[in-house]
């Protein structure tokens, strides 16, 4: 009865009214007797409330009707949300919604069905412009939050890749923090290069007492010719000390310039060097440094800049019972995989006079250039005659007898 309880395509429910066979009762339209004929194609309707009416298809989804002496024309066109309708009046452009249609040139002829009653007119027309601009802020709310869930994934990704990047790196951010510091090194190097430029730069012993110098003495807060003094220099190193301290007007204040300083040595040494060299030379100047104690923190930043501009890798490695902590030095690209202070191991006895090449640079504080040196001049009758050959003094040859090394006489 009235269609209550019955649903249309859309499962909603339908039009509350009554249509029989020839009675017609609704809200709207009241109650009324209807009878319909139909002949030629022609449909011939009488209702008591409406009176007769006349009416044939002028086409698809076209109907040309007389209705009482009055002409009607009626069309809609279209399978879609929208929909084009055609009257006496002109063309008008109308959608589909789930509660009615709403006509956009005509809202006057806007329809909403809610609950089964059927609205149409001005009333409908907001109805469904309330409907519609609803609908459309949730369906931006919906682009909107799903705007942000790609903009997030985008970030996460991007994150993603980076730490990805990062962690491919050697050293991830300990390599980029040393990046970026030398990169402020080279900017100090070039606003200091009238100061580097009278430092030595073509003589590789030089290079290597002036790289000792910066680096046993500036790196402890003292000047380079104090520490050359108290090392018992040959002369020739202590004029590389008074340079360095000539240049620099004694003790650099800041950081960033004796790491300049001492990369233009490590820099001009990877190139004056013998190849494989490096490696040895770098231990035997911290072998140098730590016979006054550990490293200070400007020694250790000093021993990273060493390292990257001597074209270095230094890396920590598990040490031998035997050998206690100890680490590496290579050839390479710029690297440090960790903490450990590169450092070699304990060095067997042996007789200053009769070791090979080898065994002298293995020595600590002997480099190839001093091992060449005391085979020069060989034999030695004491420990301490070697302190006549450039770079070697007290400590160094503490250092020897520490290590267990002898010379001929003494092993006597």
């Amino acid at each position: 009865m009235l269609n209550i309880g019955k649903k249309d395509e859309q499962g909603r429910q339908r039009r509350i009214e009554h249509r029989g066979r020839n009675l017609r009762a609704s809200r709207t339209g009241g109650v009324a007797l209807r009878a319909q004929a139909k002949a030629a194609g022609v449909n011939l309707t009488a209702n008591t409330s409406r009176g007769a009416r006349v009416s044939t298809s002028a086409g698809k989804g076209t109907q040309v009707a007389l209705q009482n002496g009055r002409f009607i024309l009626r069309g809609r066109y279209g399978s879609g949300p929208l929909r084009f309708n055609l009257s006496k009046s002109g063309v008008s452009l109308s959608a589909k919604t789930p509660v009615g249609s709403f006509n956009f040139t005509k809202p006057n002829r806007s329809s909403v069905k809610i609950a089964g009653i059927q609205l149409r007119g001005q009333k409908a027309a907001y109805l469904q412009a309330a409907y519609l601009a609803i609908g459309l802020f949730f369906q931006l709310a919906k682009l909107a939050v799903l705007a942000l869930m790609v903009v997030a994934q985008l970030l996460l990704w991007a994150l993603r890749a980076l730490l990805q990047a990062l962690a491919a790196l050697p050293g991830g951010f300990r390599t980029l923090r040393r990046a970026v510091r030398n990169m402020a090194i080279r900017r100090r190097m070039r606003r200091e290069r009238e100061r580097l430029a009278q430092l030595p730069r073509e003589d590789a012993e030089n290079l290597v007492t002036g790289l000792t110098l910066a680096y046993a003495g500036w790196g402890r807060g003292c000047s380079a010719e104090a520490c050359a003094a108290e090392e018992g220099f040959a002369a020739a190193a202590r004029s590389v000390a008074a340079q360095l301290d000539s240049a620099f007007n004694g003790i650099p204040a800041g950081q960033r310039t004796i790491e300049a300083a001492t990369a233009h040595f490590a820099e001009a040494l990877r190139q004056q060097a013998e190849p494989g060299s490096l490696p040895e030379i770098v231990l035997t100047i911290d072998d140098f440094a730590l016979v006054h104690g550990p490293r200070t923190r400007r020694q250790a930043r000093l021993l990273e800049v060493i390292a990257d501009f001597a074209g270095l890798r230094m890396e920590a490695r598990q040490a031998t019972a035997s050998e206690g902590a100890t680490g590496g030095v290579e050839e390479g690209n710029p690297e440090d995989n960790g903490e450990r202070n590169p450092r070699r191991g304990e060095q067997a006895a042996l007789d200053i006079n009769t070791a090979d090449a080898d065994a002298l640079v293995a020595l600590p504080g002997i480099s190839e250039v001093r091992a060449r040196q005391i085979q020069a001049n060989r034999p030695f009758t004491s420990l301490s005659d070697l302190e006549s050959i450039s770079g070697i003094g007290p400590a160094t040859v503490q250092q020897l007898r520490e290590a267990g090394v002898q010379c001929g006489p003494e092993a006597k």
